[in-house]
């Protein structure tokens, strides 16, 4: 990711990405969405070296030189890592897998547009779901749920969960899964 410097880039926690972002993903600074940046930050490196002329001088580089490289960059991030469509986070907490989805605490939803959604089974797991005009905008899922997919999808391809009728989207005698299949 370049500065606003000629020839200076940076990654992780001191830098925000320039790039229109998708409604489920924001920037937590995260080790892993730092990591990405890192990477991010050398292939902005190596576009502006392959671009620019063989003395690599950025001054004489034109904006549409720099639409270039960002659209190549674009490219490479989707290609790479499929984007930032959603947000994601994985880690382990207390020995309980913790995962987070999307819009996860409800970030950037009007607290009268959210519909929270509970299941908890102690001991063994928590699931919480944010709903927003029948839409699931976010999820936390902590222990071996295996709904990360089954969420990630509803999240990504806007189910509507009305179409579900009286149906949770949490009740344990309910196989999600089966309605994507």
């Amino acid at each position: 990711m370049h500065s606003s410097l000629p020839d200076v880039y940076a990654a992780g926690d001191v830098c925000y990405p320039s790039w229109p972002r998708q409604k489920h993903w924001f920037q937590m600074r995260l080790w892993s969405q730092g990591r990405t940046m890192g990477i991010c930050a050398g292939i902005s490196m190596s576009t502006a070296a392959d671009s620019s002329s063989t003395d690599n001088s950025r001054a004489k580089r034109t904006p549409t030189d720099d639409e270039l490289m960002e659209k190549r960059l674009s490219e490479t991030m989707n290609e790479m890592f499929g984007g930032y469509d959603i947000f994601t986070h994985v880690t382990k907490f207390f020995g309980f897998k913790v995962v987070l989805l999307g819009l996860y605490n409800g970030q950037g939803i009007p607290k009268s547009d959210q519909r929270i959604e509970l299941r908890c089974t102690p001991s063994e797991e928590y699931i919480k779901i944010v709903i927003e005009k029948d839409k699931v905008q976010g999820a936390v899922l902590i222990g071996d749920t295996n709904l990360e997919e089954t969420f990630e999808n509803m999240i990504l391809g806007e189910f509507d969960v009305s179409k579900l009728g009286d149906v949770s989207l949490l009740d344990p005698n309910i196989d999600l899964e089966d309605f994507f299949d």
